[in-house]
């Protein structure tokens, strides 16, 4: 919250008589959330994450997971372009050794491209890409890499999954336990379990191009017709119209009524 004088902004929150809906990406990354995070989200009528690791109602918090997406309109496929023609590509930063360990031990045996912002030994890196340059990255390369965050098994991926299927990219990443609630591993994507397992894949759809573009173009047409932020808000709105009819959330009061 930057400079915001969390008190104050709790005074002001808890004087607000219209119903009060945060939502809040990537929660995990916060420092001290349990001083500040938690006692702001017990102040709303509804807390939305894009993420189902935590039992908010032990805190007396509705919460809703409503997941990102992408944006049919700036994540699509386009046009392979030569500049950014790769086997394998990753596009994130290096914030954690797990991520450098893993993707150097990939550079290892395939050409393997970053895209990010922190530069690490043994792995050829390219800047930051956003909008028109993301989706050239994803639909030139023939392989996408995803991740997942250290300790977090279950209920959080990041929007990377969304917006490198929303580009058309075929993409092989970590199995975390939720994903099969929103995908189907070998026909709109592929996980792994450990890293002998990634290579082996890596290994199979770069020589198996017509199952890797059909798993690809499965991908696509899934996101684009049931994860756009389109489809996001819409779920978002049906919730904040279910608050209409709900009472304002009291601290200690379970979760209840939301989808």
């Amino acid at each position: 919250l930057g400079n915001i004088n969390i008190d104050r902004f709790s005074l002001l929150i808890s004087k607000l008589k219209a119903k009060k809906v945060m939502w809040t990406f990537d929660w995990m990354f916060y420092n001290n959330r349990d001083k500040w995070f938690i006692p702001q989200a017990r102040l709303m009528d509804l807390l939305v994450t894009t993420d189902s690791i935590v039992d908010w109602s032990k805190y007396g918090i509705n919460q809703v997971c409503i997941r990102q997406g992408c944006d049919k309109s700036l994540h699509k496929r386009v046009c392979e372009d030569k500049e950014y023609l790769n086997d394998v590509v990753f596009v994130g930063n290096m914030y954690q050794e797990e991520r450098k360990k893993y993707l150097q031990k990939i550079a290892q045996y395939y050409n393997l491209k970053v895209y990010g912002t922190i530069k690490m030994s043994g792995v050829p890196q390219g800047r930051a890409v956003f909008n028109d340059e993301l989706c050239k990255v994803y639909s030139s390369c023939k392989i996408a890499l995803g991740d997942k965050f250290p300790g977090v098994n279950e209920g959080y991926w990041s929007n990377r999954v969304y917006l490198a299927l929303g580009c058309g990219a075929f993409f092989i990443t970590p199995y975390i336990k939720g994903l099969e609630n929103e995908f189907e591993n070998g026909k709109h994507l592929v996980w792994f379990n450990d890293i002998n397992e990634a290579i082996n894949l890596i290994d199979y759809y770069l020589y198996h191009p017509k199952e890797r573009k059909a798993i690809a173009n499965a991908g696509y047409d899934l996101v684009h017709k049931k994860y756009s932020y389109k489809n996001r808000v819409d779920k978002l709105l049906w919730n904040i119209r279910k608050l209409q009819t709900t009472p304002s959330v009291k601290t200690g009061s379970p979760s209840r009524g939301f989808r």
